[in-house]
């Protein structure tokens, strides 16, 4: 009885294994799909919240390039308990920014990323503490010149200084304009008319990790041309059928406006003879009394409202008949 035993035995474990090979199960992903972690670029923690900064793997752990679109997952963790703070799929090598408004200040929290490609990748873990927080700069001005801004706060405490800037109806980037060790920053990248608007953050960095101040109050400047137009050379006078024809040669400038044209009697004041710029180089003077002797000027102006210093003075007389 024990030789059947021991052979019924064997049989009953051959029956389950022939039975166990027709089972089918999930496919094991090969070591080759697993995508490379995530590169942080930046963490950015502010009074408001806390920005993660990362770009998504392009390749596989193993070798070759991923041509699917990656998932990321954020998740925020305080000890062992995690929220999720953001998921989406974008391209391969993709630069992501997520906020995470909820952050609150004094609390430590890991936040972990994962990405997935046709498998899982292995999680990148950030340690942060929220805060402290250094103060905002104050007496923060901003004054408009030609083509340039010029911002300026209280040289008081240590920076460094990160300056954002937006234009009207716009928002503040979070890469910031300039980082300034001083207190004062020359913006050169405007245009004339345009108005600005600047704040100012005090921060502390270290390696990637950037711990910022609530914004600054906020400032605005309008840089405007102040250079007037060059002066109108090759001025003439004629007279000729009852009426005093000018001309110059035009003034080449790309914000030009027009012309305006002066004239004066002898012993008189200078006055001027149209209301509106010329857009050309000749101007017809009809009102004349003969036997007056007249003089006249002309100067550029541009379209900011500069105006040029006037050409040459020309006299000419009016004969009596």
């Amino acid at each position: 009885m024990g030789k059947n035993v021991k052979v019924a035995f064997l049989v009953s474990v051959c029956m389950l294994v022939l039975l166990g090979c027709g089972h089918k199960t999930a496919p094991v992903v090969p070591r080759t799909l697993v995508p490379r972690p995530v590169k942080v670029l930046q963490v950015r923690v502010r009074p408001e919240g806390v920005y993660v900064v990362f770009g998504t793997p392009t390749k596989y752990v193993k070798k070759g390039k991923i041509h699917v679109g990656v998932v990321y997952v954020v998740d925020r963790c305080l000890g062992r308990h995690c929220t999720k703070v953001a998921q989406h799929r974008v391209e391969p090598g993709e630069k992501v920014i997520v906020f995470d408004p909820d952050a609150q200040e004094g609390m430590f929290y890991r936040y972990s990323i994962r990405v997935k490609a046709e498998a899982k990748g292995v999680p990148v873990d950030l340690p942060v503490t929220v805060g402290p927080f250094p103060p905002p700069p104050l007496q923060v001005k901003a004054e408009s010149f030609q083509s340039k801004v010029v911002v300026v706060w209280s040289n008081e405490g240590e920076g460094p200084f990160y300056l954002y800037r937006r234009f009207q109806g716009g928002r503040y980037r979070l890469k910031p304009l300039a980082v300034v060790m001083g207190n004062r920053y020359e913006d050169f990248m405007v245009e004339n008319g345009t108005t600005y608007y600047y704040v100012v953050r005090r921060a502390r960095t270290k390696g990637k990790l950037i711990v910022e101040s609530k914004a600054s109050d906020e400032v605005g400047a309008t840089p405007k041309d102040t250079y007037p137009p060059p002066t109108p050379v090759g001025f003439t006078v004629h007279y000729r059928g009852e009426a005093v024809y000018l001309a110059w040669d035009p003034v080449v400038v790309p914000d030009l406006a027009g012309y305006y044209v002066y004239r004066k009697e002898l012993g008189g004041e200078w006055t001027l003879l149209m209301r509106e710029a010329l857009s050309n180089c000749i101007y017809v003077d009809h009102d004349l009394r003969k036997g007056l002797s007249y003089f006249y000027k002309v100067s550029a102006v541009d379209k900011s409202g500069n105006i040029s210093m006037p050409s040459e003075v020309v006299k000419i007389s009016i004969p009596n008949h």
